[in-house]
């Protein structure tokens, strides 16, 4: 009998012990994920972004500091929806047509338009007058200055975002009748080409979610490609140049950039919610049997501590997000190391959602870059065309740009710039830090405006 007393005692110590342990557990998590969102949201506060749970992505989309851009007036919002929504359904029926995919091969084929036969520019020119009623439609929504499509709110991990491919597809066929321009020697038309370029990755941007502003970064690199291949160096004119280095100048994105990440972190916090109350029988938040365990109350120290480890992850990237690249290189690559080798295996959402997210910011650096090395290599080229002669430096533009010369993103120090009698070397030395004399290659080497004038 006593030892049975001696038994219960224990089991009922132990049970009570554990009880204990698993009240101060979740009371030290809770309130370090309690801590952790503050100081998120402080971050963000700082930056003009209120952030708030609930509702999440209709509060940081849109920042509330006087220091940051109005919105787009309401106009502009509804004239490019409507375009867009006028516009997607048949771009798309003529996309779909064998005609349409044999000029996508042409176009994005091994042989680059200054190798094209007469007969293949024939073909392409036919093919970019049959469809310039397209292109006009896709200039006039770009112009009206807003975003393309209305996102459903609040935004969600399986919010639908099909008009990506649609629009990065408009953004190819303003290339395509950019090179016909080119062609025939057509300046407006390529510069009403790239202006509208640039209104679609800003209106993408707008979309609030990072992989819409990696999808307007590339559609900057068609920008890009346009004045590369459809433009001969110093045949622009002062005006049309002036036009487009203004244009450019607010290509950089910077502010969508950071609210990108903000409403990337009320996603995730909103999904960390969800768990804590029993609501992940969504699919958008992966396996429900596991996300209703991890939400459980037994396991809701370590759902806490997981929240609390995101938010901390993204309080690093959005406060990271503004400065630049140079400086916070060996931070992003400190938390990537840390998410992959120093986190536990425990940490399962912030392990799943945060590490593509630290390499956005290097992304955006080599935007930064191609929009720096677009502004400066077509003044440059105009300069020769009125002068004769390359300047010495690149002081010589400052004046042009309206500010000072900008430094490369990668490294902090200036472009690499190289003035050879009747050409030129402008370029970053990328991702990997090395100059390579101006090679174009991303992953390995630098990022130029033209290897070499004219190339």
């Amino acid at each position: 009998m006593r030892l049975r007393s001696c038994f219960l005692y224990t089991v009922a110590f132990l049970f009570v012990g554990t009880v204990c342990v698993m009240i101060a557990a979740t009371m030290i998590t809770g309130n370090n994920r309690a801590a952790s969102v503050k100081r998120l949201k402080a971050t963000l506060a700082a930056k003009g972004i209120v952030l708030d749970e609930g509702p999440l992505a209709d509060q940081a989309s849109h920042p509330s500091s006087s220091e940051t851009p109005p919105p787009v007036p309401a106009v502009g919002k509804d004239t490019a929806r409507q375009a867009y929504k006028d516009l997607a359904g048949p771009f798309m029926e003529r996309n779909k047509t064998e005609a349409w995919r044999e000029m996508y091969r042409l176009f994005q084929g091994d042989t680059p338009p200054a190798e094209w036969t007469d007969a293949q520019w024939k073909q392409m020119s036919t093919f970019m007058a049959e469809n310039q009623d397209l292109v006009e439609a896709i200039r006039a929504m770009a112009a009206a200055n807003g975003p393309l499509v209305q996102l459903e709110h609040p935004l969600r991990f399986d919010t639908s975002l099909e008009h990506l491919a649609k629009i990065r597809a408009m953004a190819r066929l303003l290339a395509m009748d950019a090179l016909v321009g080119g062609h025939g020697k057509d300046m407006d038309r390529i510069v009403a080409d790239v202006e509208a370029c640039l209104g679609l990755a800003h209106g993408v941007a707008q979309d609030g979610i990072v992989i819409s502003n990696l999808v307007s970064i590339a559609i900057g690199g068609i920008a890009q490609n346009i004045l590369r291949d459809a433009v001969v160096p110093g045949t622009l004119g002062p005006e049309r140049t002036r036009a487009l280095v203004d244009a450019l100048g607010d290509a950089y994105g910077h502010d969508a950039f950071t609210r990108a990440l903000a409403n990337e972190a009320g996603m995730g916090m909103g999904a960390f919610e969800a768990m804590r109350n029993g609501e992940s029988g969504d699919p958008q938040y992966g396996d429900v049997v596991l996300d209703r365990l991890y939400g459980s109350m037994p396991l809701r120290p370590l759902l806490d501590a997981d929240a609390a480890a995101h938010a901390e992850a993204m309080e690093a990237l959005i406060a990271a997000s503004d400065r630049p690249y140079y400086q916070v290189r060996g931070e992003m690559e400190a938390l990537q190391a840390r998410l992959q080798e120093g986190f536990p295996f425990t940490r399962l959402l912030t392990r799943a959602l945060v590490p593509a997210l630290t390499n956005v910011l290097e992304a955006q650096a080599r935007h930064v870059a191609e929009v720096d090395l677009m502004r400066m290599g077509l003044l440059l080229e105009e300069q020769y065309a009125e002068t004769g002669r390359y300047p010495d430096s690149l002081n010589a533009i400052a004046e042009d740009l309206g500010e000072p010369v900008p430094v490369d993103p990668f490294t902090g120090n200036p472009y690499r710039y190289i003035p050879e009698g009747d050409t030129f070397r402008l370029y970053s030395v990328g991702r990997n830090l090395s100059d390579e004399g101006g090679s174009r290659d991303w992953q390995a080497g630098d990022w130029p405006w033209r290897v070499r004038n004219g190339e």
